[in-house]
């Protein structure tokens, strides 16, 4: 399924499409439950052997995470995109990529107890952003301290719905790097972060403490509709400028 949309840019119509591409998450072995690795792409569904503190994906899709037993661990473990999101090639058109996240704080956390941090990746550069700091993060490949900012007045609650866009131009467009930005409750948070890097792909992911997530990748947008209305997003023109 292709969503037509329309980018306003001042009073230019700019044609663009909704890139649905089908997808899932895939826990890997990068910060594992223990020294095992128990709880894995292949064995998704199970528990930490150890009792440390996991995430667990229902046959749904949906994030759970399994709060350790006394004595033990928390962990923070990564979660990525099965699909990548890629470069478009001959392409006429803006291409915008969009994943959203549904929070539900575990009964048995507290809010001291939680974390969160999503964003796309490449092996080689990261945009991250962490919620309950209000904070985004862009790193590329060779830099040791990434750059990033701070939200002003921005404020996560327990039940929230965030998302992340990644906006390509069309190929024939010189000059235009992709760019991203994030959205809280169907509403654009900040301005733009052009991706000066290698932009060629992009890999959704997660990494959560205490939260229950339910995702959605747009497969379905008249079953399931984004909060975020992708049809009217604006070609951004504004951006932070970082280098």
């Amino acid at each position: 399924m292709k969503v037509e949309l329309k980018f306003l840019s001042s009073s230019t119509f700019k044609k663009g499409s909704f890139v649905n591409i089908d997808n899932e998450w895939k826990v890997t072995t990068k910060y594992p439950c223990c020294g095992t690795k128990c709880v894995n792409t292949e064995s998704p569904y199970g528990t930490c052997k150890s009792r440390n503190g996991f995430i667990q994906l229902t046959t749904d899709g949906t994030i759970r995470y399994i709060k350790c037993a006394e004595g033990k661990v928390n962990k923070f473990p990564l979660i990525t995109a099965a699909n990548q999101f890629k470069k478009p090639v001959n392409c006429n058109v803006f291409s915008l990529y969009y994943f959203e996240l549904k929070l539900k704080l575990e009964e048995e956390f507290t809010s001291e107890q939680k974390s969160l941090a999503f964003g796309l990746d490449n092996n080689s550069d990261t945009i991250k952003m962490w919620p309950l700091s209000s904070i985004i993060r862009y790193q590329m490949q060779g830099e040791i301290i990434p750059q990033g900012f701070t939200l002003e007045n921005f404020i996560l609650s327990d039940d929230d719905v965030v998302g992340c866009c990644l906006v390509y131009p069309p190929s024939r467009v010189e000059n235009k790097m992709p760019y991203v930005f994030y959205t809280q409750n169907g509403k654009q948070i900040c301005k733009a972060i052009v991706l000066e890097g290698n932009n060629n792909y992009y890999q959704p992911f997660i990494q959560v403490t205490g939260y229950a997530v339910e995702t959605n990748f747009g497969q379905n947008l008249e079953a399931k509709p984004f909060s975020y209305d992708i049809s009217k997003h604006l070609v951004a023109e504004e951006f932070y400028e970082f280098y």
